[in-house]
């Protein structure tokens, strides 16, 4: 497993295999890559390859996590706003979610997990947040609300 997803080791269980974490993805530079993500359930992570962000108890390079009932299709709609953001990014005429600003400046690969068995999206996302807030003392930069407890 990737070490800057060791958070997620304490809150996914031992009986999850670590090959259920599929690689790094750069969707944002090579959009043709989402044929490659299936139309499933599950959680997604967007970390900087370039970047770590001060977190309060820790640095970390993820700017995001969150969850789909089709990864595929919501994937696919970071990469149209993220696309928006970019024509938008030098003149500010429009605001734009925070985490498509720092997928801009610091680059972003997705991770992503599909559900196993009764367990739901939501419910490995709020696991994924947990462990997150739990290691580093916050959220994701480019999250913005809780989805947990």
């Amino acid at each position: 497993m990737n070490r800057n997803l060791t958070f997620l080791n304490n809150y996914l269980g031992y009986k999850r295999p670590q090959d259920r974490l599929y690689t790094a993805l750069d969707l944002f530079e090579e959009p043709e890559l989402i044929d490659t993500i299936q139309h499933k359930a599950g959680i997604y992570i967007i970390m900087s390859p370039t970047q770590e962000f001060v977190y309060p108890l820790g640095a970390s390079p993820i700017i995001y996590i969150g969850t789909s009932n089709d990864l595929h299709r919501r994937l696919k709609e970071h990469i149209k706003y993220y696309k928006i953001a970019v024509e938008h990014w030098r003149d500010h005429s429009r605001w734009i979610y925070s985490r498509y600003n720092y997928i801009i400046s610091y680059g972003g690969m997705v991770y992503y997990m599909l559900i196993q068995g009764r367990e739901t999206n939501k419910a490995l996302e709020s696991k994924a947040l947990e462990g997150f807030y739990d290691k580093f003392g916050a959220l994701p930069v480019g999250n913005g609300a809780f989805s947990f407890r």
